[in-house]
């Protein structure tokens, strides 16, 4: 029996053949509008396929960067009406970022958001495969011995000073489920931007929750984001971001740079969004 991601894949490749999803990106211009997507790592073997994708995504979006989504939820202007908006955003604070992703972002015209777990920025490299399969974080291959797996303080700093930015995702990448508790839902919202602004002596302004299911979402933890001030808050629901959409509340759609031509277009072509419809909605009543 094929699996649901198989399923996906064969759907996927249909649909390619039909030529449907470039026509229903092409609709999603018919308003200003942006199209977040989100990865995580992009190990060395993998950089071809992901400057394939880029340019893939490049002919049916228009690429685009942080501070343009900022204008654009602000409304300061609305960009015009034409091809899509498209954000690259990268979670868990992989080096791959600043190694790989970042200079291929920008010889097409892009730039990131890259989020990290701030425990990361100081975990001595040769813990840091330990640590990341502890919590969660598969990179796409392993680390060598004693090398870092995660970005450090200068890489992130040098990343926001070439137009890119740098993101809150928790302070240990757990999920920020209801019974975490108080204390620890407060170190891993409020405590992780301290902790980042300090260490990299900028402002951290965005956020990324942890994982995607219902669970990991819950109202005590949107409250204290909230109570952060981060000015965006991101989740991984599949939705298309217009003018109406409030900055807390906004989804991205799950890509990997492995992904084929015909399953990244499926990803982003909004029939995804259909099929997430309902556990956004759940997710929106206790995140928004």
């Amino acid at each position: 029996m094929l699996r649901p991601f198989h399923l996906k894949r064969l759907l996927a490749a249909l649909l390619a053949a039909t030529g449907l999803p470039a026509v229903l990106i092409a609709r999603q211009g018919r308003q200003p509008a942006f199209r977040i997507v989100n990865l995580h790592d992009v190990p060395p073997r993998l950089a071809g396929a992901f400057e394939t994708q880029v340019r893939l995504l490049g002919r049916h979006f228009e690429p685009s960067n942080p501070a343009a989504l900022q204008r654009f939820i602000r409304k300061d202007p609305p960009p015009p009406v034409g091809k899509p908006h498209l954000l690259f955003t990268f979670d868990d604070g992989l080096r791959s970022g600043h190694e790989v992703v970042a200079p291929l972002l920008e010889q097409h015209g892009c730039r990131g958001i890259f989020f990290v777990p701030a425990a990361v920025l100081e975990l001595p490299a040769e813990r840091q495969a330990d640590w990341a399969r502890d919590h969660r974080i598969f990179p796409g291959d392993p680390p060598e011995p004693g090398q870092r797996l995660f970005l450090d303080i200068a890489q992130c700093r040098d990343l926001m000073d070439r137009g890119h930015a740098i993101g809150c995702h928790g302070l240990t990448h757990v999920r920020l489920t209801a019974d975490l508790g108080s204390q620890r839902l407060r170190e891993e919202t409020i405590g992780a931007r301290e902790r980042m602004e300090t260490l990299l002596d900028r402002p951290v302004t965005t956020f990324a929750w942890i994982g995607g299911e219902i669970r990991s979402y819950c109202r005590e933890a949107a409250l204290l984001i909230e109570r952060a001030n981060f000015q965006e808050v991101f989740l991984t629901n599949h939705a298309l971001i217009t003018p109406a959409t409030k900055p807390r509340l906004l989804d991205r759609s799950h890509l990997e740079a492995d992904f084929s031509p015909a399953l990244t277009l499926f990803q982003v072509c909004g029939l995804m969004d259909l099929l997430y419809r309902r556990k956004r909605l759940a997710v929106h009543r206790l995140a928004g």
